[in-house]
């Protein structure tokens, strides 16, 4: 049988042995997870006494909004998908739902337990990378300027101009760039939300300088939903003149860089 760390307070316990196995064992189960081979035992208190005692109240409280901020968490993924389905960041679900979660948590209209994402704080998503492997700041050192007319819906997104080898941290086997634009008119509580996607033409990367890039989108005129504006960073190899995204994902940076709401 192979061998594992005690359980202790920051994660569970491991397997530690040459040969790694999956299954149960009596009320042991062995599992493989992101962080690598675990261990871990039956236990924990009968559903029915947490969903009927009231000794658990918070823990039914805790368990309403953090099954909130996972479903607005992946419905914001879904989406969004158009601009960040090439990022492949493994914590990018977590992050997220933990960042929906403040936003829940500023809600100050309902008790604990039935607090709203769309009474909350939105605010609190300005500056989220979707890329913890690669963030925008990081990847992207020049400024950027946004407009947002709610009256007419036009959205606006600048990039002035720049040098790509002083601003951009672009990867070796890159030869091309682009800015892309995400732009979201979320409905929270319905299934009438809104995405408007821009891409900028590619641009080499060893180019002197660039031109100012302006991305636009229109969205619906003087509503009153939620805004999202996402940037992004994409990087391809050209080849014969045909640009091809890199596969792998782990270059591409984008930020929730607007909130209005």
């Amino acid at each position: 049988m192979p061998g594992f760390i005690l359980h202790n307070s920051l994660s569970m316990p491991k397997q530690i042995g040459l040969i790694k196995i999956k299954g149960k064992l009596g009320d042991t189960s062995f599992y493989k997870s992101k962080d690598g081979y675990l261990v871990r035992d039956k236990g924990g208190v009968d559903g029915q006494r947490i969903k009927s005692d009231p000794r658990f109240q918070r823990t039914r409280e805790n368990m309403a909004e953090f099954g909130q901020s996972a479903k607005m968490g992946a419905e914001l993924r879904k989406l969004l998908a158009p601009v960040i389905q090439k990022i492949k960041d493994p914590r990018m679900a977590n992050r997220l739902t933990a960042k929906v979660r403040e936003a829940i948590n500023a809600d100050v209209s309902h008790p604990r337990g039935e607090r709203l994402l769309q009474d909350g704080d939105l605010s609190l998503l300005q500056d989220f990378d979707f890329n913890v492997l690669s963030p925008f700041s990081t990847t992207y050192f020049g400024s950027h300027a946004r407009s947002i007319d709610r009256a007419t819906g036009d959205v606006d997104v600048t990039v002035p101009v720049f040098d790509p080898e002083d601003y951009l941290q672009a990867p070796t086997e890159s030869t091309h760039f682009r800015f892309v634009v995400g732009i979201l008119e979320w409905d929270i509580s319905g299934a009438a939300s809104k995405l408007v996607v821009e891409r900028s033409s590619y641009l080499p990367k060893n180019a002197a300088t660039t031109a100012d890039i302006v991305l636009s989108g229109s969205i619906t005129a003087n509503t009153t939903k939620p805004i999202l504006v996402v940037l992004g960073v994409e990087f391809a190899q050209q080849l014969n003149s045909v640009n091809y995204a890199l596969a792998d994902s782990g270059f591409m940076a984008a930020r929730v860089v607007a909130v209005e709401v």
